[in-house]
C-alpha cells in the first residue's frame, strides 16, 4: 500500500510504501512475554513427549482415534500442583479421567516433563526473538526472589549468564550468609533478565 507523504526539505509530495505485514519475528525491546509452565503450549508439549511411553502402558487399550483425547487428559493431570511428580499425575488422571494407574505408569509420568518442555520453549523464544542479556558478569543488580515479594527488590551481583534461556545467576548476600562455601562460584538465583534491573 502506497500512501502520499511530504517531503519537508523539498515542499513536495512523494509516495512512501508502507508495510502492513507482520516483520518474522519481534526484536527487543519489546518481545512477546517468556514462556510460562502453565502456557497452554508448553503444557501440550509436556504431555506429547511423554506420550509414547503412556500409548505402550495402555497397550490393547488404546486406539489412534483417541490420541487427542488422551493429550487433553494428560495435559489436565500434569496441572501446576504435580509437575515432576509422577504418582501426583497418575492420581490426577484417576480422579479427572477414570484411569486405573499402577507403579509402571507412575514411573513413566515420574520426571520434570513440564520443565524440558518450558526449557526448550523458552530456548526457542530467546532464538525467535534475538533476545541477548545486556548485563555483563559482575554487574550490581536488584531483583525479586519471587512473585510473593512485590515491591520489594533484594541487591545481588550476577555471577553468570544462562544466553540460550536468557537468564542471570545472581548472588545475594543473604544467599552467601547461608551457603559460604559458594562464593566465587557460579551459583545463586537464576533470574529471567527482564526480571533484572541494574
Amino acid at each position: 500500500m502506497t500512501q502520499p507523504t511530504m517531503n519537508l526539505r523539498e515542499n513536495s509530495m512523494t509516495d512512501v510504501t508502507i508495510v502492513d505485514t507482520p516483520l518474522p519475528h519481534q526484536t527487543q525491546p519489546n518481545p512477546p512475554p517468556r514462556p510460562q509452565a502453565t502456557d497452554p503450549l508448553v503444557r501440550r508439549a509436556a504431555a506429547e513427549a511423554v506420550l509414547p511411553d503412556v500409548i505402550a502402558w495402555l497397550g490393547g487399550h488404546y486406539k489412534r482415534r483417541e490420541r487427542e483425547h488422551v493429550i487433553s487428559q494428560l495435559i489436565e493431570a500434569m496441572n501446576p500442583m504435580a509437575y515432576g511428580d509422577g504418582y501426583a499425575i497418575a492420581r490426577n488422571l484417576e480422579r479427572f479421567s477414570m484411569w486405573d494407574p499402577d507403579t509402571q505408569l507412575v514411573e513413566v509420568l515420574d520426571g520434570d516433563h513440564v520443565g524440558e518442555a518450558l526449557r526448550e520453549a523458552v530456548a526457542e523464544w530467546v532464538e525467535a526473538n534475538q533476545i541477548k542479556p545486556k548485563l555483563e558478569i559482575g554487574a550490581e543488580v536488584t531483583f525479586q526472589k519471587s512473585k510473593l515479594d512485590k515491591g520489594r527488590s533484594e541487591p545481588g551481583t550476577i555471577v553468570a549468564i544462562h544466553a540460550d534461556t536468557a537468564q542471570y545467576v545472581v548472588q545475594t548476600e543473604e544467599y552467601l550468609a547461608d551457603s559460604p562455601s559458594q562464593r566465587g562460584k557460579t551459583c545463586g538465583y537464576v533470574v529471567a533478565f527482564e526480571a533484572v534491573e541494574a
